[in-house]
């Protein structure tokens, strides 16, 4: 995923500019939820170790054979007052980009 080629494939269909790969993942990489698993609600932005550069995309890919909407491991995004929420089903294949900045 951090392969430039990549970076700047997604930065494009998503009309970001300057996006740079973070070949050392800071704060980043790949992780596996199992069942039962759960992840707190969190601000989802980050930096590199000296500061320099923050994060302003996160990918989720989703891998899963056979969820629905009411087997759960679902992406849940908040309005900025956590009082909406949109779910965002768990699909094989999916992949969600979002942005991050400081409400994200």
């Amino acid at each position: 995923m951090q392969h430039p080629s990549v970076v700047n494939k997604i930065a494009s269909l998503l009309g970001f500019e300057n996006i740079v790969p973070d070949p050392t993942l800071y704060v980043g990489g790949l992780s596996t939820m199992f069942k039962d698993d759960f992840l707190n609600s969190h601000i989802d932005n980050s930096h590199d170790s000296s500061r320099n550069l923050y994060r302003r995309l996160n990918l989720l890919y989703y891998a899963p054979p056979d969820w629905t909407l009411e087997s759960g491991e679902n992406l849940e995004r908040w309005d900025d007052k956590v009082k909406t929420q949109k779910t965002i089903t768990s699909k094989l294949n999916r992949l969600v980009a979002t942005e991050t900045n400081k409400t994200s």
